[in-house]
Order: structure tokens, then sequence, then C-alpha cells
């Protein structure tokens, strides 16, 4: 077996892991909602899909100036290479499943991948139990839990920094060209799903220059960062007309796209350098984050693994520091955390191993059963796990609404002034009280962009199709694209459904006034009303 193949052969263990991970995603998905960005995402998804194939039959065409900005000026916000593979996979399995999980299906085989990858990574480097703990830890954060179903692309990113934080480490030791070339393709790849990704590249450049200062690892950073920035041009046809400036453009929008984010009772584009900090001390259970907090000692401590854990830190506080720096203005609570939390749940790993070790240890010479041991380890599993499984439960399916138990749950960062929720996904519960209390004409006005989500249910069945759209301006639903669905101009105050999710963050300007919905649901009793423990989550009016 080659070297290259070899670095890619993982035990049954990690196999297992990866597959335990795909059949929960898998068997929770049916209540996970449309999310904001997601029809966007299917629709690109379907057009370069079709682009693909008229690069088949008709490649002159294809390649034309025409032919590439007819298909992929749609979502040029943002590299192709996710949704052109969900594409792929959604092509193959809406044959024998719904389009939904069709779109999604590929990023929950991703995440499952990633999955068994990281359990072999830990596993080899501290142990199974820590490789095991770092899994179970991660799928046990509600929030990123919720990502993992989605086409979106938070979860893809972050799986892909992983990746190649992984085939690095796979191959710090092994020089030649095949590390190099495997480590350039990745790195296209990534760069090809979401440009975040290379951040992990000066990651790997300063773990270098601390802790193995070899000149075949230079290059190949240098090397396979050429490769990368090959394969990104290559994957990319947007970029094949006018490259320079489509760059440009490319660039700008990173830095300028504006997501306020409301945090602690005031809105803020950006937020203030603690909120990162704040934020990941809010959305990870405290059972985790108290492992974490263990898992840090223990390298603190110890002597053994330091620069894997070096590694694994680094990548839990570049992007907690890019946030915190302001230099963005994109905010959605956690969505730009995601990297964070694999990271954070090996150091929980970490820390659960080493008490394990400990108690063993203890066991061994107080002479105790090891069916004392085993007892042991499956409490504290439960003590760890057991509280976020439970408010997952009980918040099921607004993972997005998680809060630790730390500030009291989703009451408690209620009355603390954080977010309820940001991402449009309950709107799914809106359809039921519509299509049992709609008449035909009758018009809908959904807060801000999320028509798109409102459009993609009516386009498949799910919402009555002869209920109007209102209040749709400057083009904000990407199915204005090609799509025929019935809309008109009124706006809330006289539309006969009124569905309002509560994200905050559009409920108040910039200036933490209320905006004129917020003072118009204000004066009035919403008919219906999705809540969990006492928090609402999504409001309907009707004037039936």
């Amino acid at each position: 077996m080659t070297p290259l193949l070899r670095l890619f052969t993982i035990p049954r263990c990690a196999i297992l892991a990866g597959v335990l991970a795909f059949f929960l995603l898998f068997a929770t998905r049916g209540r996970i909602g449309v999310t904001w960005d997601e029809p966007t995402y299917f629709l690109a998804s379907e057009k370069y899909i079709s682009w693909l194939g008229q690069l088949i039959t008709d490649p002159g065409n294809a390649l034309s100036r025409e032919g590439i900005d007819s298909t992929w000026q749609l979502n040029h916000e943002h590299p192709p290479f996710d949704k052109v593979a969900s594409g792929i996979v959604w092509m193959i399995a809406r044959n024998f499943t719904d389009d939904l999980t069709a779109h999604r299906l590929f990023n929950i085989l991703l995440f499952s991948v990633t999955a068994a990858l990281l359990f072999h990574l830990v596993a080899e480097e501290f142990s199974k139990t820590a490789g095991w703990m770092t899994v179970a830890a991660w799928l046990c954060m509600p929030r990123f839990f919720f990502h993992a179903h989605l086409a979106s692309l938070d979860v893809p990113a972050t799986c892909m920094i992983l990746i190649l934080t992984y085939v690095f480490w796979r191959t710090k030791d092994r020089p030649g060209w095949r590390g190099t070339v495997g480590l350039g393709v990745v790195c296209g790849v990534a760069a090809g799903t979401r440009i975040n990704t290379l951040m992990v590249i000066p990651i790997l450049g300063c773990w270098i220059l601390l802790f193995q200062r070899k000149m075949f690892l230079f290059l190949r950073l240098c090397f396979a960062g050429l490769i990368g920035g090959a394969m990104f041009l290559l994957l990319w046809p947007w970029v094949y007309h006018n490259t320079l400036a489509r760059l440009e453009e490319f660039v700008k929008v990173i830095f300028s796209w504006p997501i306020p984010q409301y945090y602690l009772y005031n809105n803020y584009l950006p937020p203030p350098w603690y909120f990162p900090f704040g934020m990941l001390l809010m959305v990870i259970p405290l059972g985790i984050g108290v492992l974490v907090l263990v898992g840090v000692l223990r390298i603190a401590v110890g002597r053994q693994n330091r620069p894997f854990a070096c590694l694994l830190a680094a990548n839990v506080l570049l992007p907690i520091l890019l946030i915190a720096s302001g230099w963005t203005k994109v905010y959605d609570n956690d969505r730009m955390l995601m990297p964070v939390f694999p990271f954070l749940a090996t150091f929980a790993g970490i820390g659960f191993a080493w008490l394990r070790d400990v108690a063993v240890a203890i066991s061994n010479r107080l002479r105790f059963s090891r069916y004392w041991t085993v007892g042991l380890t499956i409490a504290g599993v439960l003590a760890v796990l057991l509280p976020s499984c439970i408010n997952s439960i009980r918040l099921y399916p607004y993972l997005l609404s998680y809060y630790s138990e730390a500030v009291g749950g989703l009451p408690g960062a209620h009355r603390s002034g954080m977010e309820t929720t940001y991402w449009s996904e309950s709107y799914l519960d809106a359809i039921p009280f519509i299509n049992a209390h709609a008449r035909p004409g009758d018009t809908i006005w959904v807060l801000h962009s999320s028509v798109d989500v409102m459009v993609y249910y009516q386009l498949h069945g799910l919402l009555r199709r002869d209920v109007v759209f209102a209040g749709i301006d400057q083009g904000d639903t990407i199915y204005r694209v090609g799509v025929d669905f019935q809309q008109t101009d009124m706006d809330y105050t006289n539309a006969t459904f009124i569905v309002v999710q509560h994200r905050e963050s559009l409920l108040y300007d910039l200036s933490d006034k209320p905006t004129g919905i917020l003072l118009w649901m204000e004066q009035r009793t919403p008919a219906y009303q999705v809540e969990r423990e006492g928090v609402p989550i999504l409001d309907i009016f009707w004037k039936g």
C-alpha cells in the first residue's frame, strides 16, 4: 500500500464513529426546518449541475462568457465546491428520498467522514477513550448538531479545516511529493468550499516554526498553497472570465456583508471584542466546557503531546481572535464560531480520558473491582453529556435556541438579553396553521428575507399554492430567479398572515430602537405561537 493510501486508512473504531454520526444525523433530520441561506444554495446546486451537463454536451457554449454568467452569477459570493458536490449527491439521492434530504445529504456524509478522521487523530495521539469522548462531545453540542444537518457552508468549512489539519499532521514526518500533493489538493478543495478555511495555513506555518523546523515542511506548505490556489481557480468557473475584477469583488464582499448581532440587549455591528468569548460560554454545554478546562489542564501539567495540543489550541484561538478584532461585518450568533467547536470537543475528550485514567489508577490502588471502573466511566459520561442531551430533546428542533446551563438555559439567556434564534428554521411550524386557516388569495408576510424559505415550502408541496407572498422587496428572495409564485407589494399592516421569528437583531435597529414591525406586534396578540420553556420563538398574527 502506498504512503498516500495509508494516510486515509483508518481503524474500524473510527469508521464506526463516523457511521454512528451519520445515522444519528439522518434519523433526526425530519423536523429540521429550512434555514435562511439554504434555498439559495439549493437553487445554485441545481444550476451548477445543469452547467456540468452542458459542459459535456456543448463545452464551447458552457465555457463562454455568456454560458458562465448565466449559471455562475447565482451565489457567486461564495466558492462553489460544496454546492457542486451537494448537487451531484442531490441528483442521485432525490430518486429515493425527499428533495430536502437529498440536498443536505452530502454535508451529512462529509460531517460523518470528518468525525471518523477526528476520532482517528485523537485516538492515535491520546487514547480511544479520548477519541470516543471527542466525537460524543462534538455531537452533543446542540448548536453544532443542528448545523450539521444543513446544506449551508459553515459545517463544510469546519470539516475542511479539520481535514487539512488531519492531512498535515499525518504527513508531517514523511518527506516527499505525495504529502505535498495531498495537502495541496485538500487545500484547494477547502478554499473552494469557503475561503475562511485558509486561516489554518498560518496556523500550520507557526506550528512548523515552533515545533518542527524542517525545510521540507516549509516547502510543502508553500507548494501546497500554490496547488491549492490553482485548484481554487479551477473549481470556480465564475472567475474564468474577468478574473481579477471578480476576485477583487469577492474579497470586498467578505469584509463588507453586514449582519448585525443582538447581544446583551444591544444590537451591534460589530459587537464588542468579548462577544465570541461570551457566546461560546453560553452555547457550549456546561459539562463539556468543564471537560475542556480539564483537558487544557492535562496538557499544561503533562509533557506529552504538547505539539499536537498546541495545534488544536491555535485552531481554537485564531477564529475567536479574528471575530474579537471586528475584522468582519458578518455576525450570526455562533455561525462564525463553528470551526472552534470540534477543537474544543477534542480538549473535552482529552480531559475526560485523563480523569478516567486517574480514576482507574485510584481504583487499582484500592483494589476495586474492574466493574467499579466501568460503572464510574459510564457515570462520568452521563454526568457530562446527559444534561445537554435532555435539553436538546426538550428544545428539538429549535436547537439554535440552545443556551448552556451556565446561563440558565434559554429562559436565562432570554432574561440576559440574548437573541432567541436567528435563521428562519422555525417557519416550518407555521405551515400547518396557515394551511388550515388560509383562503385562496390570502397573503403571507414573513419577517425579512425569510420569504426564500416559505417559497421553498410552497414549491415542494408543503405550503398551499393558492396563498400570495407579500412585502417582497429589493429582490430579497432568490426564488424570483426563474421561479413562478404569486406575490404582492402589500406590507405587514395589510397582509392576512404575519409570520415573525424572534430574531431580535431584525426587530431592533442599530440604535437599539424597536422597528415598526415590533411596535406593531406589541399592540396585538398572536393567533398562534411556538415557544420553548416559556420563551416565544415564532408568532403568527392572523386577520381571519
